[in-house]
């Protein structure tokens, strides 16, 4: 899936009408079932949306990069959010409303589009990551994950179509893991000859054996 690159037009609008906030990491930025009117565009660094089953166990829904808005479909749920958002690291994002989108928006039909284009990105990342959690298996989880991330590739993260810039400990916190889950898993992949991994770095050097381990847990 291609990623949805923000237009000039809609990052100008975003800049007049939103609140600079800074988080430090593992700080959060809202709770599930916070009632909230804003929404949010990452200027620098990444989050996590998660939420917590009836047994106490997060539950990682998405980890969502610079460029990026998130809680935007929340406002169309009746303001309630559905997840909780915690900072993965430092981070830099603009706090907007709506209603105070609205004028600009008004001028500029395509940037209405996008914003769909957006909600409509992060709903398929949301049913991917259902399915991810439902069906796959620990090395398939991960597979999938890694094959997902290349697929959109995102130059300002470092983020290629066929490397990422994630440690252990960001793909376990993705696939709701272990992290010593993950270290095994990657380190058994690196001896296939299907990734190589470096330092916060994972490099797909066998893209179409990765592909087929994960139709054949399907």
């Amino acid at each position: 899936m291609k990623s949805e690159k923000i237009s000039q037009d809609l990052l100008e609008a975003f800049y007049k009408v939103g609140k600079l906030r800074c988080f430090d990491p593992g700080q959060t930025i809202y709770y599930q079932q916070d009632y909230g009117n804003t929404f949010y565009y990452i200027i620098k660094g990444r989050v996590r949306a998660y939420i917590l089953n009836q047994n106490g166990k997060v539950v990682t829904l998405d980890v969502i990069g610079e460029g990026k808005i998130f809680g935007a479909s929340d406002l169309f749920l009746g303001g309630l959010h559905t997840s909780n958002i915690e900072a993965v690291n430092d981070v830099k994002i603009l706090e907007f409303d709506l209603e105070q989108l609205l004028p600009y928006l008004s001028k500029s039909p395509q940037s209405y589009l996008q914003i769909i284009a957006f909600l409509s990105e992060s709903l398929k990342a949301l049913s991917n990551q259902i399915r991810r959690l439902s069906l796959l298996d620990a090395q398939a989880k991960i597979v999938d994950f890694l094959l997902e991330k290349t697929a959109s590739p995102h130059p300002s993260l470092d983020i290629t179509n066929s490397q990422i810039p994630y440690s252990h400990e960001d793909i376990a916190q993705s696939c709701s893991l272990q992290r010593v889950t993950v270290s095994k898993k990657l380190k058994e992949m690196e001896r296939f000859g299907w990734i190589e991994l470096g330092y916060r770095s994972i490099k797909i050097k066998d893209r179409k054996a990765l592909e087929k381990y994960v139709r054949s847990h399907l």
